[in-house]
C-alpha cells in the first residue's frame, strides 16, 4: 500500500494502523522461516520464469505472502497482479479493489431518475453586444 501512495504515505501508514480493520505486521524471523518453505515449495518451481517482473518486486511480493500466511489471512485486497497471483499461488483469495461493493450513501445516482426542474431562465443579454 505505502508504495502506491506516493509522500503522504506516513499520513496513510499512520490512519491504517490506528484502524481496527488492518493489522500493521513486520517480517520477522518467522516470517522468513515462512518464506523459506514458499520459496522451496511454491516459488522457486512456478514464480521464478517470471523475468516480466523485476527480480526485488517478486522478492517483496514473496514477504508480503509469507508476512500473510503467517498472520494467519485469507484473503488480500490488491490491484496488483504480481502480488495477487502470489497470493493465489498459496490459497489466499486476492480481491481486486474494483469488485468491493461500494456503501449505498457513496454511489452515484441515475440521472435518469431525478426530478424535473423548471426551465432555467434565459440569459440576460448584455447591452454591449447591441452596438
Amino acid at each position: 500500500m505505502l508504495t502506491a501512495i506516493g509522500p503522504d504515505a506516513q499520513q496513510y501508514f499512520d490512519i491504517v494502523s490506528r484502524t481496527r480493520v488492518f493489522q500493521v505486521a513486520a517480517f520477522d524471523a518467522l516470517c522468513a522461516a515462512e518464506l523459506a518453505i514458499l520459496n522451496r515449495e511454491v516459488f522457486n518451481s512456478v514464480d521464478e520464469n517470471n523475468n516480466a517482473e523485476p527480480y526485488q518486486k517478486r522478492k517483496v511480493d514473496r514477504q508480503i505472502i509469507a508476512i500473510c500466511k503467517v498472520a494467519g489471512v485469507s484473503e488480500v485486497y490488491t490491484d496488483d497482479k504480481g502480488l495477487a497471483e502470489r497470493a493465489k499461488l498459496c490459497g489466499i483469495t486476492a480481491i481486486s479493489l474494483s469488485d468491493c461493493p461500494l456503501p449505498d450513501h457513496s454511489r452515484q445516482g441515475n440521472l435518469l431518475d431525478l426530478e424535473q426542474h423548471d426551465a432555467l431562465p434565459e440569459a440576460e443579454a448584455d447591452d454591449d453586444d447591441d452596438q
